[in-house]
């Protein structure tokens, strides 16, 4: 025991900030897991806060470990504040908010979409309607502020909405993401349907000085861009992508490059960097510490979200240190910054930008050790030679191994999560990754030495053409390589994600060839099972119903590749195909029925059409220019080159009238199905036949509530 107490009393004294986020994750353990269990938070950390107490000593467990805790806690505490001041029901109202999303533009540059999708806001005062005497509230809400009202708010503005107010709920649909979890980590429960928007007071804070300065530093920047160019750049430099397009987004995520366009380590190493060689004639001194005020600014003006605030934590520890000549290990640097993270928002571990960061970087540390080892491994070939290499043959093959292998320790560390949110393989990313980082730096060695000129008129705008075949080539590369190969599987379990995890780890740790090959043999073996088990599971069905519209079923079977889709009736449907076709590995949908031409039967066959990879679409019925969502998904699927012959029958699908309603007979590899949709006494029913045997039946009466259920098809067990 003796033993087991000095030694976590050394690595307490040794990694004192890795100690105290072990300690915030203790405490935040019970409101991940039961989000509702408010009045227990304060009992979860006690047990392993007891052992602490034990194995550190009342000194170190009070300073490393209870502090953190009570910390933490009284964070969880604010964050469950109660919105009940709000009404917990959709409703028209008026609210009186102050703007507080660091992405809004404020007008400049005019080229871009103002606002994001779901704009930060903090509530001041709430009434039903216009007769109503203003209440002073508080809160923060998400506000979808659609593009034509033609109002460009900024940071800090004061604003009167108007509209439809409504409490976030999880989705119907299972394992799919879930939006309200997501607002959560903001401290949001509430949207908000802005219909009018007026500007009462303008801000004037230091925040919406810097926000309007780079504004107007983007305006000049991309004036002799072209739109996507422009909007690239804005996203590369200052994270804004509300006006990157779909397809580009789409193409950095499917080459597992997504974290170029969400200002990270990258972008403020990048930036420092560029600095620091502008600030190269300066005593050693001088020059770390004038690096830090103009990195601050521009994690500011960023926006200073998770990524940004950790990777300036980090910057400004090493660089602190570095001037006084100090040293400090770099998990020490980043567990501080996790720690302030999490205490500010106790609810950040759950975000995927904070898990793909800090596991990352994590894993960046933990291999530098290793990468030195190989280093010095592929050295030694040259030691009984005559000649030893080149300078620069030895900075190449030091290049090659610490950028190749701290790519794909970086790689690995986002697979695991990859895995577990989206189930999506990107074979090329480090590939992807080598290529575009070189770019990138250009860009941002560019874009510093224009702000360093931008009092010359005329300068930025030359930068930015300087930068256009730079932009083009980030265009270019991931999306080479999101069309060369990708594809999604099924989710995996949060345990193999973490066993994943903990192989890696050991791997790069362990000094004993025997432990090393054992997790080396362990990963493959993980690798394989995330990759190829989905790929044996059996066929599903997945059945949508209610909201009073057409039912939507989804067929999959995994090992033969094909998918089938009948009825796509509305937006909140086809987002929730996509999530759930994804999850079950499935990248592309060989055909879409819809088994009329009404709108609760294809209302949202034209947004799917943009979601997946479709290879056919099918009417039961000729579409016709009054039926205006089948004539909308016919058109787009013309456009994408889908074959729409009229006298062509469906692949999949066989439609049949009967006197009471029809049926949909299935061809392989679903043969045997047929689903009948019967018009009863009791409304329209509809029975899954199996073989000629019934084995399901639903009620499709109009009721409101949307359900899904799930059922495996094989030849063993049949329908279950």
């Amino acid at each position: 025991m003796n033993s087991q107490r000095a030694a976590c009393e050394r690595f307490a004294d040794s990694f004192p900030c890795v100690v105290a986020v072990i300690a915030i994750l203790n405490a935040d353990i019970l409101p991940f897991v039961l989000p509702d269990a408010s009045g227990y938070f304060f009992l979860a950390p006690l047990p392993l806060t007891l052992a602490t107490w034990r194995l550190l000593g009342s000194a170190r467990c009070l300073r490393l470990w209870a502090l953190p805790t009570l910390l933490v806690l009284f964070s969880l505490l604010l964050f469950h504040a109660p919105y009940t001041e709000l009404p917990d029901r959709r409703t028209g109202a008026e609210l009186r908010v102050k703007a507080t999303d660091p992405s809004l533009c404020g007008g400049l540059p005019s080229w871009m979409p103002n606002a994001p999708g779901h704009t930060l806001a903090e509530v001041e005062a709430f009434r039903y309607t216009h007769t109503d005497a203003w209440r002073p509230l508080s809160g923060t809400v998400f506000l979808r502020i659609p593009s034509f009202l033609n109002v460009s708010p900024g940071y800090g503005d004061t604003l009167q909405i108007s509209g439809m107010l409504e409490p976030l709920s999880p989705p119907s649909a299972p394992g799919v993401f879930d939006f309200s979890a997501y607002a959560r980590t903001k401290g949001v429960a509430r949207v908000f349907e802005v219909r009018e928007l007026t500007v009462l007071h303008r801000g004037d804070s230091f925040l919406r000085r810097l926000y309007d300065a780079r504004g107007v530093v983007l305006e000049k920047l991309g004036a002799k861009l072209t739109e996507e160019n422009r909007t690239l750049a804005a996203a590369l430099l200052f994270g804004m992508k509300q006006g990157v397009s779909a397809d580009i987004r789409t193409d950095f995520l499917r080459s597992g490059t997504i974290h170029v366009l969400c200002v990270s380590g990258l972008h403020i190493a990048l930036f420092a960097m560029v600095l620091m060689q502008i600030l190269r004639p300066l005593p050693f001194t001088a020059r770390w510490l004038l690096v830090l005020p103009p990195t601050l600014i521009y994690a500011l003006s960023t926006g200073m979200q998770g990524p940004a605030f950790r990777a300036y934590v980090m910057f400004a520890v090493f660089a602190l240190l570095k001037a006084f000549h100090y040293r400090t290990r770099p998990m020490n640097t980043l567990a501080f910054a996790a720690a302030l993270l999490m205490i500010g928002n106790p609810y950040a571990p759950l975000e995927l930008g904070f898990q793909y960061s800090f596991l990352c970087v994590m894993f960046l540390i933990l291999c530098e050790p290793y990468l030195k080892r190989v280093s010095v491994l592929a050295g030694v070939p040259w030691r009984f030679r005559l000649h030893s290499p080149g300078w620069l043959h030895r900075r190449t093959v030091k290049f090659l191994i610490f950028g190749a292998g701290a790519s794909f320790a970086a790689y690995l560390a986002s697979f695991g999560v990859s895995m577990l949110h989206q189930g999506l393989f990107t074979p090329y990313a480090v590939f992807g990754c080598l290529l575009m980082s070189p770019v990138a730096w250009l860009c941002f060695a560019l874009f510093a030495l224009g702000l360093c000129a931008s009092w010359i008129p005329g300068a930025l705008p030359l930068f930015g053409i300087a930068m256009s075949p730079l932009i083009d080539l980030l265009r270019g590369i991931p999306a080479f390589f999101a069309r060369t190969g990708y594809f999604y599987t099924q989710t995996t379990p949060w345990w193999g994600v973490l066993l994943f995890l903990l192989l890696f780890a050991v791997l790069l740790l362990n000094r004993k060839t025997k432990i090393e090959l054992a997790a080396l043999i362990g990963l493959a073996l993980l690798f394989c099972a995330f990759l190829l088990f989905p790929r044996m599971r059996p066929d599903e069905l997945t059945i949508r119903r209610g909201g009073g519209m057409r039912p939507m079923l989804l067929f999959t079977s995994p090992s033969s590749g094909h998918s089938l889709v009948i009825n796509m009736p509305d937006y909140e449907a086809a987002r929730d195909a996509a999530a759930l076709l994804r999850m079950r590995g499935t990248q592309t949908v060989s055909e879409l029925y819809c088994d009329s031409v009404r709108r609760d039967s294809c209302g949202g066959a034209f947004l799917f059409l943009n979601m997946m990879d479709i290879r056919n679409l099918h009417f039961s019925a000729p579409v016709r220019l009054n039926a205006v969502y089948a004539y909308r998904a016919r058109k787009r699927a013309l456009a994408l080159g889908l074959p729409m012959e009229k006298s062509r029958p469906s692949a999949f699908v066989k439609h049949r009238r009967e006197s009471d309603g029809f049926s949909l007979l299935l061809n392989p590899p679903w043969a045997g199905l047929v689903l009948r949709f019967r018009n009863g006494a009791d409304g329209e029913l509809l029975e899954i036949y199996r073989d000629g045997v019934l084995r399901k039946s639903f009620p499709l009466a109009p009721d409101r509530e949307i359900r899904y259920e799930r059922f495996m098809l094989n030849d063993r067990l049949s329908l279950l």
